[in-house]
């Protein structure tokens, strides 16, 4: 049944229909796509979800690997002018059901593999208890199932997801569309109010323009990717990406590299210190192939670039990036200047063409600029300029340098972890007299370690970390601790507040 052959016009949806031909994303499974592949694919799925009743600003959660299909949904809810999460359900079980009741979608593209394990009490048992990493997802929101990847023997009454394609029969007509709500990502909040950061199709855009001028200036440029949101530099900037597991081996993942000669990189510094320690245990260095490695998404310590230094090719560029969730590239510096920088605090670089900053009364950093999200999903509006919770100040020649938070937050790995909405959690476990996370910085890992300072005589370690990843008192896998202290916490203040930073002094000495 053809409804109709109009559909919206984004500028992710013109910079895919003017690459060339060349295949553009190479996945895990050895599957390829090109541009144009792509780009009639997901023409081909909106039409069909229209089909099945999408409408303008429906809303869809993707629980979909980086691939294929996860790039085919993104444009197709592009062309339909619909409104995507993802909404990760390794997030823990009261957390992941109170984002997806906010933000309460019409549709879920889910992994057959998934769904079969939701379907299957033997095999769910099973799964809880042995995996490492347990997670848990639910989809009774009366939502529209979409099975995606390989066929399972499934009951339920879900969609699947190849069936999906159908290629308008009337002629293609398009209407523009650039800066409606598009995308909502959910970084911290509370199980009452989660926190959904809300970005338009423009914001989205311009950010991954930024990636497009970096990368403007090499040559050649293959990147490799772990993660769905990489796929979309590749796009954005013409360059091939390559898929692959960021779980195997760093034997493994070297192996990868020089195989399909990658020359650029992307992602936090926790995924490299497996590859330094291989490295420098094996006395080599990373692949002579790659020209460029990013930072972001996490804070890039000094020392950690040094030791990344290390072990690249003398010819490698390492470019260090900060921003955050709301604003998601702000400002660049180069490795090296990171290192000989002799100002107190996190130096975090220039801050790119149209981001405007100013430093608060109080030392927080304010910022506006074009890439700068809508709102957060349940606020009607947001303030400007946004307040980013980092304090920091300018040198002489205009680079930032950030040195403290305004609020309490870790950041482990590329995941910021705000304590307040865990501690009230732990401290209904029954025999919990008072909880405290806190982050202290560990040299060895070049990352933040999260602790959990425990008032309790009823559990163990063991005990109560088994709490912590499963069941009623379950919390977000990110913000799972990496030790367990059992110690009376500090109080200060009239208000008897916890006093972390006296925490900090015991748990370091």
């Amino acid at each position: 049944m053809e409804i109709s052959a109009k559909f919206y016009r984004t500028p992710f949806l013109d910079a895919l229909s003017k690459l060339p031909a060349h295949t553009i994303v190479f996945s895990k499974s050895g599957q390829s796509v090109n541009a144009a592949e792509l780009y009639q694919k997901s023409i081909a799925l909106a039409n069909g979800l229209r089909e099945k009743g999408f409408k303008e600003k429906d809303r869809i959660v993707i629980i979909v690997p980086a691939g294929k299909e996860f790039l085919e949904i993104f444009f197709a809810v592009n062309l339909l002018k619909g409104m995507m999460a993802i909404i990760d359900p390794e997030m823990g079980r009261d957390n992941f059901e109170s984002k997806l009741k906010q933000f309460n979608p019409q549709w879920m593209f889910i992994d057959s593999r998934l769904l079969l394990l939701k379907e299957n009490s033997l095999l769910l048992y099973l799964y809880m208890k042995f995996s490492n990493h347990p997670f848990y997802f639910s989809f009774n929101n009366k939502a529209a199932v979409i099975a995606t990847g390989k066929k399972m023997p499934l009951r339920g009454n879900y969609l699947n997801y190849s069936t999906l394609y159908s290629a308008p029969t009337q002629a293609i007509s398009f209407e523009d569309n650039t800066d409606e709500e598009f995308m909502v990502t959910y970084t911290s909040g509370t199980l009452a109010e989660p926190k959904g950061v809300v970005h338009s199709v423009q914001s989205l855009f311009k950010s991954l323009l930024k990636i497009k001028d970096v990368l403007s200036s090499y040559n050649n440029i293959r990147l490799a990717a772990y993660l769905p949101h990489f796929l979309l530099f590749g796009i954005g900037s013409g360059n091939p990406v390559f898929l692959f597991d960021k779980d195997k081996s760093p034997k493994w993942i070297l192996r990868f590299f020089e195989k399909n000669n990658i020359t650029g990189l992307f992602g936090p510094p926790s995924f490299y210190i497996a590859l330094i320690d291989y490295c420098k245990k094996q006395n080599r260095l990373l692949p002579a192939s790659l020209q460029l490695i990013i930072l972001g998404s996490a804070p890039v310590h000094p020392k950690f670039v040094e030791m990344l230094y290390d072990v690249a090719p003398p010819h490698t560029k390492v470019l260090c990036l900060y921003g955050m969730t709301e604003n998601l590239i702000t400002c660049s510096i180069d490795g090296r200047d990171k290192i000989n920088s002799t100002h107190p605090g996190d130096i975090v670089g220039k801050p790119f063409e149209g981001n405007v900053f100013l430093i608060a009364d109080d030392g927080e950093i304010l910022i506006q600029s074009p890439q700068l999200f809508s709102r957060y999903l349940h606020l009607q509006d947001r303030e400007t300029p946004h307040h980013t919770g980092d304090l920091g100040y300018f040198t002489d020649d205009g680079l930032l340098v950030l040195n403290g938070r305004k609020k309490d937050m870790i950041i482990r790995r590329d995941t910021n972890i705000y304590p307040a909405i865990y501690e009230k959690t732990i401290k209904n476990i029954p025999g919990v007299d008072e909880a405290a996370l806190v982050g202290i910085y560990s040299e060895e890992k070049h990352d933040e370690e999260v602790y959990l300072v425990v008032e309790s005589e009823k559990y163990s370690e063991t005990e109560l970390m088994k709490l912590l990843k499963a069941g009623k008192y379950s919390i977000d896998k990110e913000a799972l601790p990496d030790k367990i202290v059992f110690m009376k916490i500090p109080l200060s203040g009239r208000q008897n507040k916890v006093d972390r930073k006296i925490i900090r002094q015991q748990l370091i000495k």
